[in-house]
Protein backbone atom coordinates (compact mmCIF):
# COMPACT_ATOMS: atom_id res chain seq x y z
CA UNK A 1 0.00 0.00 0.00
CA UNK A 2 1.15 3.40 -0.69
CA UNK A 3 0.25 6.11 1.53
CA UNK A 4 1.86 9.62 0.97
CA UNK A 5 0.22 13.41 0.87
CA UNK A 6 -3.29 12.37 1.62
CA UNK A 7 -3.52 9.60 -1.09
CA UNK A 8 -3.62 5.51 -0.61
CA UNK A 9 -3.24 3.77 -3.54
CA UNK A 10 -4.01 0.12 -2.75
CA UNK A 11 -2.84 -3.03 -4.41
CA UNK A 12 -5.81 -4.74 -5.83
CA UNK A 13 -5.63 -8.42 -7.12
CA UNK A 14 -6.05 -9.10 -10.62
CA UNK A 15 -9.06 -12.05 -9.96
CA UNK A 16 -10.51 -8.56 -7.80
CA UNK A 17 -10.38 -6.22 -11.02
CA UNK A 18 -14.03 -7.34 -12.29
CA UNK A 19 -15.11 -5.91 -8.98
CA UNK A 20 -13.09 -3.06 -9.58
CA UNK A 21 -14.12 -2.13 -12.74
CA UNK A 22 -17.95 -3.14 -12.08
CA UNK A 23 -17.73 -0.64 -9.28
CA UNK A 24 -16.37 1.89 -11.52
CA UNK A 25 -18.80 2.01 -14.01
CA UNK A 26 -21.83 2.15 -11.57
CA UNK A 27 -20.42 5.50 -10.47
CA UNK A 28 -19.51 6.82 -13.89
CA UNK A 29 -15.93 7.37 -13.18
CA UNK A 30 -14.39 10.15 -15.73
CA UNK A 31 -12.03 8.37 -18.16
CA UNK A 32 -8.86 10.33 -17.83
CA UNK A 33 -6.48 8.10 -20.50
CA UNK A 34 -8.31 5.28 -22.06
CA UNK A 35 -8.33 6.05 -25.54
CA UNK A 36 -11.11 2.59 -26.29
CA UNK A 37 -14.27 1.97 -24.48
CA UNK A 38 -15.77 -1.13 -24.21
CA UNK A 39 -19.43 -1.03 -25.17
CA UNK A 40 -20.95 -4.33 -25.17
CA UNK A 41 -20.87 -7.19 -22.37
CA UNK A 42 -18.92 -9.48 -24.83
CA UNK A 43 -16.08 -6.62 -25.25
CA UNK A 44 -15.94 -6.20 -21.72
CA UNK A 45 -15.84 -9.80 -20.76
CA UNK A 46 -12.98 -10.28 -23.34
CA UNK A 47 -11.14 -7.33 -21.92
CA UNK A 48 -11.47 -9.10 -18.14
CA UNK A 49 -10.26 -12.67 -19.81
CA UNK A 50 -7.42 -10.78 -21.22
CA UNK A 51 -6.17 -9.17 -18.21
CA UNK A 52 -6.14 -11.63 -15.82
CA UNK A 53 -4.21 -13.74 -18.36
CA UNK A 54 -1.55 -11.40 -18.52
CA UNK A 55 0.89 -11.17 -15.82
CA UNK A 56 2.40 -7.27 -16.84
CA UNK A 57 -0.63 -5.30 -15.27
CA UNK A 58 -0.74 -3.95 -11.92
CA UNK A 59 -3.86 -2.06 -10.49
CA UNK A 60 -4.54 0.25 -7.55
CA UNK A 61 -7.61 1.54 -6.08
CA UNK A 62 -7.43 5.37 -5.11
CA UNK A 63 -8.18 6.59 -1.72
CA UNK A 64 -9.04 9.93 -0.17
CA UNK A 65 -7.40 9.77 3.44
CA UNK A 66 -8.94 12.13 5.08
CA UNK A 67 -11.04 10.67 8.01
CA UNK A 68 -11.63 7.35 9.62
CA UNK A 69 -12.85 5.44 6.32
CA UNK A 70 -11.44 7.28 3.22
CA UNK A 71 -13.49 7.07 0.30
CA UNK A 72 -12.57 5.10 -2.86
CA UNK A 73 -12.25 7.55 -5.74
CA UNK A 74 -11.14 5.89 -8.38
CA UNK A 75 -8.01 3.43 -10.27
CA UNK A 76 -4.88 3.15 -11.13
CA UNK A 77 -3.56 0.86 -13.60
CA UNK A 78 0.07 -0.27 -14.84
CA UNK A 79 -0.30 -1.99 -18.25
CA UNK A 80 2.44 -3.48 -20.54
CA UNK A 81 5.10 -3.83 -17.51
CA UNK A 82 8.26 -4.87 -19.63
CA UNK A 83 10.97 -5.56 -17.24
CA UNK A 84 13.82 -6.12 -19.54
CA UNK A 85 13.15 -2.52 -20.91
CA UNK A 86 11.93 -1.36 -17.97
CA UNK A 87 8.60 0.54 -19.45
CA UNK A 88 5.15 0.68 -18.90
CA UNK A 89 1.54 2.06 -19.54
CA UNK A 90 -0.64 4.05 -17.47
CA UNK A 91 -4.45 4.75 -17.48
CA UNK A 92 -6.30 6.51 -14.49
CA UNK A 93 -9.79 6.54 -13.98
CA UNK A 94 -10.61 9.19 -11.23
CA UNK A 95 -15.05 9.46 -10.11
CA UNK A 96 -15.14 13.27 -10.41
CA UNK A 97 -17.57 14.39 -7.60
CA UNK A 98 -16.30 17.35 -5.73
CA UNK A 99 -13.82 18.07 -8.64
CA UNK A 100 -11.25 15.68 -7.33
CA UNK A 101 -8.99 15.14 -10.43
CA UNK A 102 -8.66 18.87 -10.63
CA UNK A 103 -7.85 19.15 -6.75
CA UNK A 104 -5.92 15.70 -6.34
CA UNK A 105 -4.93 14.88 -9.64
CA UNK A 106 -1.60 15.76 -9.38
CA UNK A 107 -0.97 14.24 -6.06
CA UNK A 108 -2.36 10.98 -7.14
CA UNK A 109 -0.47 10.78 -10.33
CA UNK A 110 3.28 11.92 -8.05
CA UNK A 111 1.95 9.07 -5.82
CA UNK A 112 1.94 6.60 -8.53
CA UNK A 113 5.33 7.52 -10.56
CA UNK A 114 7.10 7.30 -7.24
CA UNK A 115 5.71 4.25 -7.02
CA UNK A 116 6.93 2.91 -11.26
CA UNK A 117 10.28 4.73 -10.63
CA UNK A 118 11.39 3.82 -7.43
CA UNK A 119 9.50 0.41 -6.26
CA UNK A 120 9.28 -1.46 -9.05
CA UNK A 121 12.48 0.08 -10.56
CA UNK A 122 11.21 0.87 -14.42
CA UNK A 123 13.01 3.64 -16.39
CA UNK A 124 10.25 5.16 -18.33
CA UNK A 125 6.45 5.23 -18.19
CA UNK A 126 3.59 5.98 -21.40
CA UNK A 127 0.33 7.11 -21.40
CA UNK A 128 -1.97 7.31 -24.07
CA UNK A 129 -4.31 10.12 -24.77
CA UNK A 130 -6.85 11.53 -27.18
CA UNK A 131 -6.31 14.69 -28.62
CA UNK A 132 -9.23 16.10 -27.10
CA UNK A 133 -8.37 15.19 -23.63
CA UNK A 134 -6.92 18.92 -23.26
CA UNK A 135 -7.07 18.81 -19.35
CA UNK A 136 -5.88 15.50 -18.65
CA UNK A 137 -2.77 16.24 -21.21
CA UNK A 138 -2.36 19.03 -19.46
CA UNK A 139 -1.83 17.37 -16.03
CA UNK A 140 0.92 15.01 -17.30
CA UNK A 141 2.50 17.63 -19.01
CA UNK A 142 2.74 19.35 -15.29
CA UNK A 143 4.60 15.97 -14.58
CA UNK A 144 7.21 16.84 -17.68
CA UNK A 145 5.25 14.47 -19.69
CA UNK A 146 6.39 14.94 -23.20
CA UNK A 147 4.56 13.80 -26.46
CA UNK A 148 6.30 11.32 -28.22
CA UNK A 149 3.87 9.78 -30.77
CA UNK A 150 0.44 11.33 -32.48
CA UNK A 151 -1.44 8.72 -34.29
CA UNK A 152 -4.04 10.53 -36.75
CA UNK A 153 -7.23 8.78 -36.19
CA UNK A 154 -6.10 6.02 -34.78
CA UNK A 155 -8.83 5.08 -31.59
CA UNK A 156 -12.45 4.50 -33.08
CA UNK A 157 -14.55 6.14 -29.87
CA UNK A 158 -18.34 7.56 -30.42
CA UNK A 159 -18.70 6.94 -33.80
CA UNK A 160 -15.78 8.16 -35.07
CA UNK A 161 -11.94 7.85 -35.13
CA UNK A 162 -10.15 10.58 -32.96
CA UNK A 163 -6.69 11.44 -32.86
CA UNK A 164 -4.59 9.70 -29.69
CA UNK A 165 -1.46 11.09 -28.25
CA UNK A 166 1.06 8.83 -26.45
CA UNK A 167 3.39 11.04 -23.61
CA UNK A 168 6.20 9.51 -21.92
CA UNK A 169 8.01 10.23 -18.96
CA UNK A 170 11.72 9.15 -18.45
CA UNK A 171 13.10 8.21 -14.62
CA UNK A 172 15.84 11.22 -14.72
CA UNK A 173 13.44 13.93 -16.19
CA UNK A 174 11.05 12.95 -13.45
CA UNK A 175 14.03 13.12 -11.12
CA UNK A 176 14.94 16.87 -11.94
CA UNK A 177 11.80 18.16 -10.36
Amino acid sequence: MINKDGIILQPVELTDYPFLVKWGNQRGLVLQSQTKRKTNAREQKEYIAKINKTETRQAFVVFLNDGEKPPRVGICELYNIDHHNRTCFINVYIEDKKNIMAVHGFKILQSLLEYIFYRIGLYKVSVELLLEQGSEITLFKQHDFEIEVRKRKHAFVGGSYKTVVELALSKPKFEKK
